[in-house]
């Protein structure tokens, strides 16, 4: 069953706005309706918004509100954008960016994008999670299947060889708070495909993915993800 949260991405900021009258407040409510940006802004747009993003500190951003909140790097064009959730599917969370893109999620794994250009229609991401829960050490192996939309609306999949890899703990800065996080690499390789990476900076304690580095689709690359404000369900 779908549930949707009480606030969209592009009424984000005017909700938060409303949220209080304070003066001291005024200036992160403005950094926050600045923030709330889609995919598509130009290099000078996107500087100006990683700025007001690195400004802002987590108890800042925490307290304005529990609506779930990432940020994105779209390596393929080099667009910056915060994505908020607007609703939960069973175990999968869905995020929006303010021109109505979206990326799906279960557990913080990437299953699903839609108007990113090169979409990844479906993945299933049982394997993974279940490597990245038990935050075990060395070397694991999985099949993971990729699913695109073909020119005849249909449906092609591509089945890739993967190898989860325990890189051991490291010191991560996600815009504006470090973290002591383990890193899983899941290397995966398909006939006539690229070969990519998958990276995971997964929390020892609670196994929330702080960070991420995940392959989207052939034509599409790779999108760093970090997590604001964990997806709620």
């Amino acid at each position: 069953m779908i549930r949707w949260l009480k606030i969209t991405a592009p009424l984000l900021a005017l909700a938060l706005a409303g949220c209080s009258s304070q003066p001291e407040q005024l200036p992160v409510l403005t950094k926050v309706k600045a923030l709330v940006k889609g995919m598509g802004q130009k290099k000078a747009d996107k500087a100006t918004q990683k700025r007001l993003v690195e400004n802002l500190t987590r108890k800042q951003l925490v307290g304005m509100g529990k609506v779930p909140l990432i940020l994105a790097w779209i390596e393929a064009n080099g667009n910056y954008a915060t994505l908020s959730q607007i609703s939960s599917n069973g175990d999968h969370a869905v995020f929006v960016s303010g021109d109505n893109k979206t990326m799906t999620f279960r557990g913080g794994v990437l299953t699903a994008t839609r108007g990113m250009g090169a979409d990844l229609f479906a993945l299933d991401a049982t394997g993974t999670l279940a490597l990245l829960r038990s935050r075990g050490q060395g070397t694991a192996r999985l099949q993971k299947r990729y699913r695109y939309l073909n020119p005849e609306n249909g449906l092609d999949e591509i089945r890739f060889d993967c190898t989860m890899v325990s890189r051991g703990i490291e010191t991560v800065t996600s815009v504006h708070k470090r973290f002591r996080l383990k890193r899983f690499d899941e290397k995966c390789r398909a006939p006539g495909v690229e070969p990519f990476t998958n990276t995971y900076w997964v929390d020892p304690g609670n196994g929330i993915i702080w960070r991420s580095r995940q392959w989207v689709a052939p034509k599409g690359g790779y999108v760093t993800i970090d997590v604001l404000i964990p997806a709620r369900l």
